[in-house]
């Protein structure tokens, strides 16, 4: 007699080369992909992976690099110094997050509030280090050390639109908020290079004055060669 195989209702036979159905896991998003998302005001979640003085020399960078290359890149200070003033709010953010955490360790939270109540002055940048573009590194050397508590706090945090957050805005949207702030800065120099490249590609009042006394004495040359032609 044959015996018919028998499983359970609704499932196949069981077999070890076949797809169980079940969906795969969903792959955590790289930073430059959380990056762009936030640059399209796309929703995003950070999390414990997330490295603050990593993206800020990432978003940096190659801006630094560009106004490296400029004729005078000191043109460029009042955009660096927009850029600065936007790393300082988003230290102030972070600053804040770790010193209101609840869940965060006691000898942690007492440091931190330490830092709170003398904020981190902000590095000076000097001339020589906008000419060389080194300013970035610094400046991610100054982020560094708080990164490690962010991610650690950003991995306890509530992910945006928990319910248990009720409306308040959530660890993540709160350094997302930050983060655009330097987006809008780096951009706005960004946009300014092509005007500013375009301007110190022209000639100087010193070169334009050269070349006016060379097309001159040329001139003057030119006439006497003639006059001389002239007389044989």
């Amino acid at each position: 007699m044959n015996l018919k195989r028998r499983t359970k209702i609704g499932l196949p036979p069981v077999n070890p080369l076949a797809p169980s159905g079940a969906p795969a896991p969903k792959a955590n998003a790289s930073q430059a992909e959380l990056r762009d998302r936030r640059r399209k005001r796309l929703a995003i979640h950070y999390t414990r992976t997330f490295s603050v003085s990593a993206e800020f020399e990432a978003v940096c960078m190659p801006t630094a690099h560009q106004i490296s290359q400029l004729k005078d890149p000191l043109s460029m200070r009042r955009d660096i110094e927009a850029v600065l003033d936007a790393v300082h709010a988003l230290m102030d953010s972070m600053v804040r997050l770790l010193t209101e955490s609840k869940t965060a360790d006691a000898g942690v939270t007492r440091r931190l509030v330490a830092d709170l109540a003398v904020r981190p002055r902000l590095p000076e940048i000097t001339d020589a280090q906008i000419i060389s573009g080194s300013w970035v590194s610094k400046l991610t050397a100054w982020v560094e050390p708080y990164s490690g508590d962010l991610a650690a706090l950003l991995g306890r945090a509530l992910p945006p639109g928990h319910d248990g957050l009720r409306g308040n805005p959530s660890a993540s949207e709160r350094i997302e908020r930050a983060l655009r702030g330097l987006d809008a800065a780096v951009l706005t120099a960004e946009r300014r290079l092509p005007k500013v490249l375009a301007r110190q590609a022209l000639p100087s009042i010193e070169d334009h004055n050269r070349q006016q006394r060379e097309r001159q004495d040329a001139e003057r040359a030119n006439r006497v060669l003639a006059k001389l032609g002239a007389r044989t």
